[in-house]
């Protein structure tokens, strides 16, 4: 109810890999099936996107963005890009304390 995402407000953290240059159409249409007005209507959403090309799914993740605002989901500001290769581990622990603020 309304009442309770008051009390509780839902986060929700999306890890997107790359797919064809955007991301899977599994995202899609878990989206489309959650209905209207959708489930993540006034959500706060953080786009994490993984690729193994240097841009960590820049596109995927601008892409399903702007497809989540359709759907009047709050997308967090700040994106992460993840490129999968030798440094990640690196990469991932910079951005563990700003994951972690969001989640909070």
């Amino acid at each position: 109810t309304d009442r309770w995402k008051e009390i509780h407000p839902i986060k929700t953290l999306m890890v997107v890999p790359e797919w064809n240059g955007s991301f899977p159409y599994t995202f899609k249409k878990m989206i489309d099936e959650s209905g209207y007005t959708s489930f993540f209507a006034d959500e706060e959403v953080l786009l994490i996107g993984t690729s193994n090309s240097p841009f960590g799914n820049l596109m995927g993740v601008e892409h399903l963005a702007f497809v989540l605002r359709r759907c009047h989901a709050r997308v967090h500001h700040r994106s992460f890009y993840v490129v999968l290769d030798h440094l990640a581990e690196k990469r991932m622990s910079a951005m563990l304390s700003e994951i972690l603020d969001f989640c909070a």
